[in-house]
């Protein structure tokens, strides 16, 4: 009797042992997580930085070359355009300045 009374204490301090250890350890992996996922988003431009074994030639790696390559363009397209943009814009605001200061002229003349 003694025993199984000693026996099921020392079973449920090792169970809760497990209990709290399991729970510190799904806490640590969680920031574990969260610190690596915030390294790759700064790591951004890097084909091979991110930890991942690769063979040059492996279909995955391939795929990743031409994403990255894809999204590479899709960038610079973007980027284009906002130049294109912004100088129609800024041709399109003098035009607006000439004409007002010519209407501040005749109003002024008037």
């Amino acid at each position: 009797m003694v025993e199984n009374s000693m026996q099921r204490k020392q079973i449920i301090s090792m169970q809760s042992a497990a209990v709290l250890n399991r729970a510190y350890c799904d806490l640590v992996h969680g920031q574990l997580a969260a610190q690596e996922e915030s390294k790759r988003k700064q790591q951004k431009g890097q084909l091979v930085g991110d930890g991942l074994p690769c063979l040059l030639s492996s279909w995955n790696f391939v795929q990743r070359v031409i994403e990255f390559h894809e999204k590479g363009v899709a960038v610079a397209d973007v980027l284009e355009k906002r130049k294109v943009n912004h100088e129609e814009c800024a041709e399109a605001m003098k035009e607006w300045k000439s004409l007002e200061d010519t209407c501040k002229t005749e109003n002024l003349k008037i």
